[in-house]
Order: structure tokens, then C-alpha cells, then sequence
């Protein structure tokens, strides 16, 4: 066997770690909490790997396991704003709707895939009904009491797209055979 064999066999069996659930998802979770903080003003990138995370937990994970992914990226949103600056009132307010929001992602995809429905269609149905539903309390909230543009923004057409994107991602990685 050449060298670069052997050094795939043994970066293969130095990753098997990765393997064991409570690991990748106790990483998911890390990466659910940093990026937001370390990727800020970045909506299309962060949101399109909190999506894929998310997509990834709810094909992946069962019961109490997606909460934190729920939540996580919204708490370090906060978190970050009051730490470095940038807090603002109106991230409390918009937060329940990002959490349902990702409920409805995550319960939608497992809820969905019970029924069999292609997986292609169901993340398409996924991610519209997450923007419906995080632009629809958005939207409420701002007749209520006027949000920054820059909010209402961000809680419409971008949260589709974010979604959309971490579908196709997911739905390609899922399709890749390695060897």
C-alpha cells in the first residue's frame, strides 16, 4: 500500500469520532451557537448554515435534541449584540418568530418525511412555510410597533432564500456517494 493510503486509513480512523451522535450533535450545536457570532452581517452565509444545521437535525434528530437548535442561533444573536455592541429592543421582539420559525422548519421537514412525501418537495414546502410564518409575525408585529426596515427585511424573502439555499446543499450532500 502506498503512503497516501495509509494516511487515508489513518485520518479515516482518527475521525471515526465523528460518527458517534452525541458528538455531531454537540458540534452541530457549536456551530448553531458561533456562527451568528462569528460571521456577523453575513445574513446569506449564516443563515444558509443555520438552515443546513437545522435541516440536518430534524432528518437526523428526535425529540428534545432540536430544541437547542431552535434557539441557539437567536440567543447568540442576542448575546453578541449586548457583548459587542449593535443590542437593539427589537431582536427580543422578532426572536419568538425566529424560534417558531425554525419549529416549523424543523417539525414541517420530520412531519413531511413521516408521510413520505419526496424530499425535494419537502423542503421546498419546509422553507416556504418557515418564511410565511417568521414574515407573517414580522409583518404583525410591525403594524404594531414600527420595525427597522432593515428587520422586516431580513425576516421576508431572505429567510426563504437562506432556507432555499440550505436545501439544495442538503439535498446534494444527501445524494453524494462517497467512497
Amino acid at each position: 500500500m502506498n503512503t497516501l493510503g495509509k494516511v487515508l486509513i489513518q485520518s479515516k480512523e482518527k475521525l471515526s469520532f465523528l460518527k458517534n451522535s452525541k458528538v455531531k450533535h454537540f458540534l452541530l450545536s457549536l456551530t448553531l451557537f458561533f456562527i451568528p457570532v462569528l460571521l456577523p452581517d453575513a445574513q446569506i452565509v449564516t443563515g444558509t448554515i443555520i438552515n443546513f444545521c437545522l435541516i440536518y437535525i430534524a432528518f437526523n434528530y428526535k425529540g428534545f435534541k432540536t430544541i437547542p437548535a431552535i434557539m441557539l442561533p437567536s440567543i447568540a444573536n442576542l448575546i453578541k449584540g449586548t457583548m459587542f455592541g449593535g443590542f437593539t429592543p427589537f431582536l427580543l421582539i422578532v426572536m419568538p418568530a425566529i424560534w417558531i420559525g425554525n419549529f416549523i422548519l424543523v417539525f414541517s421537514l420530520k412531519s413531511f418525511a413521516a408521510k413520505k412525501m419526496p424530499i425535494m418537495l419537502n423542503l421546498l414546502l419546509s422553507s416556504i412555510l418557515k418564511a410565511l410564518v417568521i414574515f407573517g409575525i414580522a409583518y404583525i408585529t410591525n403594524q404594531i410597533i414600527e420595525l427597522p426596515k432593515a428587520i422586516l427585511n431580513s425576516m421576508g424573502l431572505m429567510q426563504f432564500v437562506t432556507a432555499c439555499i440550505a436545501s439544495s446543499f442538503y439535498y446534494l450532500t444527501t445524494k453524494i456517494k462517497w467512497q
